[in-house]
């Protein structure tokens, strides 16, 4: 084929690109990785896999010596992987987009290649946590995503990025070069940085363009809607003292218990609670049962409990959770009450 007919050749759509960069990571895994990675690029995460994840990071770098908890500072970046996995059915039509799952999957053994060079944890957890501030997120745009196919691109350009990376870094965590690559790490990371970057703020523009005209339609059909029906004064004022009554309740108690428990768990690891007799009956028990630890302030009960969580996600099937400090559950207590003033 001449050169002149290559160049006129149409640029791969992203969605294709995406799926030449996740098949040219799987050609890069070992034979016994590439059977794993084939069966699990297929699943589609749940909402709760990645505090799963996090726990099973943070395990691997407590056996290899490190007592300080990494995985929350994934916590955002993950969570954008997981939010882009559920999103194939807009993509394409289908119930499940295989690639957005792969993704999934490929920065999990990636992560997990990586944790095994403890020296260097610190500086890649801390990559990912400021990564995962700017990561787009599905929830923040699911209402406009659908209406724009430059959104959905850019979305998916993204996440080309982010398989190009963890491609990089899962090569370089098999070779010796690792060492090596970290010599030269802030000029190439901060390529992948300026990149990430740049999608994400492309993603927003569009986000706000998108904001704008949906905005201006609604506007269209709330005009119609007043040339065809009264607005009822009574039904209105209702709804206002509802919404202030709902401000009210949220000032009393709105508790964001992901960041608590992230804070917390960044604080360390321990493994006491496996050797605790009390902790392992009260976990295989099959009816309603209560466990309590006490001790005094700042003995390490925290984060002995977020430990407890991470191995209640590892171990228990089909688990809910519901964290609270004391003083939310006062909070909450308090909310309840004045819910039921009319």
């Amino acid at each position: 084929m001449s050169k002149a007919a290559l160049v006129r050749q149409p640029q791969l759509s992203p969605e294709l690109r995406l799926a030449q960069a996740i098949s040219e990571f799987e050609a890069d895994l070992p034979e016994d990785e590439k059977t794993k990675f084939k069966v699990q690029r297929k699943q589609s995460p749940d909402s709760l896999e990645v505090m799963r994840f996090t726990a099973q990071l943070d395990r691997s770098m407590f056996t290899r010596g490190l007592r300080r908890g990494h995985g929350p500072r994934l916590t955002k970046f993950l969570e954008g992987v997981q939010q882009f996995a559920s999103i194939g059915d807009i993509l394409v039509g289908g119930s499940q987009y295989l690639p957005a799952c792969a993704v999934w999957t490929l920065v999990r053994f990636s992560l997990l290649s990586i944790v095994q060079h403890s020296d260097y944890v610190d500086k890649l957890s801390e990559l990912f946590m400021e990564i995962g501030r700017s990561t787009p997120r599905y929830q923040d745009m699911a209402l406009l995503f659908p209406r724009s196919k430059k959104l959905q691109d850019s979305f998916t350009e993204y996440y080309i990025v982010v398989v190009l990376l963890c491609h990089r870094f899962m090569k370089l965590s098999r070779t010796s070069g690792f060492k090596q690559f970290f010599n030269s790490y802030s000029d190439t990371i901060t390529r992948y940085e300026k990149q990430l970057s740049t999608l994400a703020d492309h993603i927003r523009d569009e986000m706000n363009i998108q904001s704008v005209v949906l905005a201006q339609e609604e506007t269209k059909k709330s005009s119609r809607f007043r040339v065809l029906a009264k607005v009822d004064r009574e039904a209105l004022e209702q709804m206002h003292k509802e919404q202030e009554k709902f401000r009210i309740l949220d000032a009393c108690s709105v508790y964001d218990n992901q960041t608590i428990w992230r804070q917390t768990r960044k604080l360390g690891n321990t493994a006491l609670y496996k050797d605790d007799l009390g902790y392992q009956n009260w976990k295989a028990a099959t009816h309603a049962s209560t466990l309590v630890y006490s001790g005094r302030l700042a003995a390490g009960k925290s984060v002995l409990l977020a430990n407890v969580i991470d191995d209640l996600f590892l171990n228990q099937k089909d688990i809910t959770l519901l964290i609270f400090s004391a003083d939310t559950i006062f909070q909450k207590a308090l909310k309840q009450v004045l819910s039921l003033v009319p």
